[in-house]
């Protein structure tokens, strides 16, 4: 009951609020005459009516509590489809195709592309021990680590930096800590397979910031964000800009518990997003997320723009851990360097071979599907715990059938689990 009265709250709060459309949309007759749909701010067309499976299927979620809103953006042969935001932002401000929500652990692959740059650049090699760049992390017998370790997950330190939140410490506080550790034991470097969820990837950024003297946050925007026109995305966002975008700022949710509670809430949300965290902090629109994942599928260019060399695309999106196995010696998925492969199968359109993204903490999702030359970003304002594989599995699916790729109805054969990711 809670659920549905928190639900209830939500969607009359948005329903009173003001719509102001990007540009001036096509509405559907449909959409004139039912008063009670919930509110949808976009780009392009409407989607009831280009993704109407898509749009069903968020806003069930939404009645079930699981998400207060949610941003899609997707993209098929370079071409944009759907580019939009339904239900919530925060209280009394609805989420539309500009508001900037955080990626979480989505920042990976990004993160991975910078290091990709330094490694084409001739700064580092992926056989790199990571001491050679970063001294004091050899210590307690890590010296042998290899970045190639580190971007494939099997770097056997996956807890180091879990002492606390990876928004609660400064990046340089988190690789004290992180150098301080020690591997885990009867791990194999390079065989056992676990996934790192901030330690691997803040050690990148730290690695990324020596070797090319710049800080990792404008090293970031200034070699891949910018170049690739995702201007408002950060990782580490200045706290004047933080204040100057105000309430484009994303509210991430928890909705675990039935009730939607703001995480963080308001009040600390700006000292959140100055964090420099190349783990989990990445944030900007999906529409400006997918960019990077067009170039990824354009080989590494956008726009007349290169940002890394086809044949570093191709390494990226490559297996980078054949016969790796979890620690309890059950063969470990598909790895690339820094990026999660075969994302689709759980959508059902049966195609594991050419399909890499990323996932973040229970809400966001972005990836791209060479066979079928698709893109998709889209975050979920809205952490529902071990729900949320359910949740992305059936708004995916939705999308691939809107999109004609797979035939409806089918059943997806996910279950609920307690991932992070």
């Amino acid at each position: 009951m809670a659920r549905k009265c928190a639900v209830h709250r939500i969607a009359v709060a948005v329903a009173a609020s003001v719509v102001s459309f990007l540009v001036v949309p096509l509405i559907s007759a449909h959409a004139e005459a039912d008063k009670t749909e919930t509110p949808i701010h976009f780009n392009l067309r409407d989607p009831r009516a280009t993704l109407p499976r898509t749009v069903a299927q968020i806003e069930e979620g939404m009645n079930e509590g699981l998400q207060v809103g949610a941003q899609i953006y997707v993209a098929r042969g370079g071409k944009p489809i759907a580019d939009f935001g339904i239900g919530m932002n925060r209280p009394d401000v609805p989420m539309d195709a500009d508001t900037m929500m955080i990626w979480y652990s989505a920042t990976k692959p990004l993160t991975a592309a910078c290091v990709l740059q330094q490694w084409e650049r001739g700064k580092l090699d992926l056989d790199d021990p990571v001491a050679k760049h970063i001294p004091e992390f050899a210590q307690n017998g890590k010296d042998k680590v290899t970045i190639r370790h580190v971007l494939t997950h099997t770097s056997c330190f996956p807890r180091a930096s879990r002492t606390g939140s990876g928004f609660r410490f400064t990046n340089h506080m988190h690789v004290k800590r992180i150098c301080n550790s020690q591997l885990e034991d009867g791990w194999e470097l390079g065989k056992t397979a676990q996934y790192h969820p901030l330690s691997g990837f803040i050690i990148l950024g730290e690695i990324v910031e020596r070797v090319d003297g710049r800080p990792f946050e404008e090293y970031i925007r200034e070699e891949l964000f910018l170049p690739l026109g995702m201007k408002d995305c950060w990782v580490g966002m200045p706290r004047e800009r933080h204040r100057e975008y105000g309430t484009r700022i994303g509210m991430m949710h928890n909705t675990d518990t039935g009730t939607a509670v703001p995480a963080p809430s308001a009040d600390k949300l700006e000292g959140m997003n100055s964090i420099v965290n190349g783990a989990a902090a990445g944030r900007g629109p999906m529409r400006e997320l997918a960019q990077f994942y067009e170039m990824l599928r354009r080989g590494g260019e956008l726009n007349g723009t290169r940002v890394l060399k086809p044949e570093t695309v191709a390494a990226m999106t490559k297996n980078q851990r054949p016969g790796a196995v979890t620690p309890r010696g059950e063969p470990a998925g598909p790895w690339g360097l820094g990026i999660s492969l075969g994302i689709t199968p759980r959508f059902g359109t049966g195609s594991a071979s050419k399909s890499f993204g990323h996932g973040g903490s229970q809400s966001s999702i972005a990836f791209c599907d060479l066979d079928n030359d698709v893109v998709v970003a889209m975050v979920f304002n809205g952490r529902p715990g071990a729900k949320h594989a359910r949740r992305t599995a059936a708004v995916g699916r939705a999308i691939y059938e809107d999109l004609e790729i797979v035939s409806p109805g089918a059943a997806i054969e996910t279950e609920d689990d307690n991932s992070q990711e």
